[in-house]
């Protein structure tokens, strides 16, 4: 079945389902191997059509069997609008790629429920506001996200602001799993932004080659409702914060200031911004880092290569710390907030000072803060600096070492 080439001056370019105006059914069961090519909401530009090929806010059953949203456009939701109200069961096996939307969700925007999205693609959608590929709205629900690339989506086309290449969050997602979030776009949050009530779980996910020009250049968490998240065995290479180079940019990887539990893992490589070249967790960011995470190869242009901490690590346990540069202090950390429960750690081949101007501090680690917790059972190897190769410690610094080793470190003076 094809659906293309319709205009709707309001919503709905190729389908309207509603249980509006008195109408009781809005069902669709199935849409099995359908094309929805070139339809338009919003067709008179006045900014208030949504869904250019598809407009819910009834039951939409299962969408399957290589059906196709592409080239659609609207003012919202490009190629799907879910209405609060909204229920879509399943997208499986499906293509959402090349739609546009004027204002927010280039692919799909959600304000309703969605269960399922699954082996799907929700590639090179545009928008100017947010949400490139998927914008979530306040009461928008997903389930699942699994086995779906989410890739080359822009969430601020042209001179737009928006946030959320891949997604922007400001609802509640349960689980991204073992998809690929790539080559995304925004001011901030490149792959993600999550500013909502909860993302409550990442897992087996790659994040490559999405930039920011601001904060985040994979994911900007911002987890306003104070729920964690749980990353679990997440890869981070070739994500850059700052991307327009005007230094006020930061966390190649992973901007924080919410409530993070990490579980393994790989940040690293390439990962790039102008502070925390891996993660840069702010004031109010509160992170737990566990079993086997690797800070390796990234790069900051000014402090804090791996990871650069301005609020609570509330563990870093049996983390690596390796190659990571950062032309100013702290190659592979950078401390200025609260460390605890600090033990297993491993800094090897850190550089500050990268840019040989001879002010760069603490190649393995830059502390500038009192009351850490005992560094225990660290090795800290080969790491270069200016001024303390494996470890410096500011005018503010207290730090107990405890069973650690300190081999090769290189300081200029």
């Amino acid at each position: 079945t094809q659906v293309n080439g319709n205009k709707a001056f309001w919503n709905g370019g190729g389908i309207f389902n509603s249980t509006s105006a008195g109408i009781t059914a809005g069902t669709l069961n199935n849409l099995h191997n359908v094309s929805f090519l070139d339809n338009v909401a919003d067709s008179d530009h006045n900014d208030s059509g949504n869904g250019g090929a598809i407009f819910n806010d009834g039951m939409l059953g299962i969408m399957d069997a290589g059906s196709i949203i592409t080239t659609n456009t609207a003012y919202q939701g490009g190629g799907i609008y879910n209405k609060f109200g909204g229920v879509v069961t399943t997208i499986d096996n499906s293509h959402i790629d090349d739609n546009s939307a004027a204002n927010i969700g280039g692919g799909v925007y959600n304000d309703g429920t969605i269960t399922t999205i699954n082996i799907s693609t929700i590639n090179t959608n545009t928008a100017s506001d947010g949400g490139g590929g998927i914008y979530n709205y306040t009461n928008g629900t997903l389930g699942t996200i699994s086995s779906t690339t989410i890739d080359g989506n822009d969430g601020a086309l042209g001179n737009g602001s928006g946030g959320g290449g891949g997604i922007f969050n400001n609802g509640s997602i349960d689980n991204i799993t073992a998809s690929f979030i790539t080559n995304n776009s925004a001011v901030f949050g490149g792959g993600i932004a999550n500013n909502g009530l909860a993302i409550n779980l990442i897992d087996s996910t790659g994040f490559d080659g999405n930039h920011s020009d601001n904060e985040g250049g994979a994911i900007y968490n911002n987890g306003m409702q104070g729920v964690p998240v749980a990353f679990n065995n997440l890869t981070f290479i070739n994500n850059i914060a700052d991307f327009d180079g005007d230094n006020v940019g930061n966390g190649g990887a992973i901007y924080n200031i919410g409530l993070v539990n990490m579980n393994g893992g790989v940040i690293g490589s390439g990962n790039k911004a102008f502070d925390g070249g891996g993660i840069y967790n702010d004031t109010l960011g509160n992170i737990a880092i566990s079993n086997n995470l690797k800070f390796s190869y990234n790069v900051a242009t000014h402090d804090g290569g791996g990871l650069y901490n301005k609020g609570l690590i509330s563990s870093l346990h049996n983390t690596n710390f390796r190659g990571n540069t950062s032309n100013n202090d702290g190659g592979g950390l950078y401390n200025i907030g609260v460390l605890q429960g600090l033990s297993g750690l491993g800094f090897y081949d850190n550089t500050a000072d990268a840019d040989g101007n001879n002010v760069g501090n603490g190649g393995g680690i830059f502390n500038d803060a009192s009351g850490l917790g005992t560094f225990d059972y660290n090795t800290f190897t080969n790491n270069k600096a200016a001024n303390g190769g494996g470890v410096y410690g500011a005018s503010l610094s207290s730090m107990d070492f405890q069973n650690s080793v300190f081999t090769a470190n290189t300081a200029i003076d």
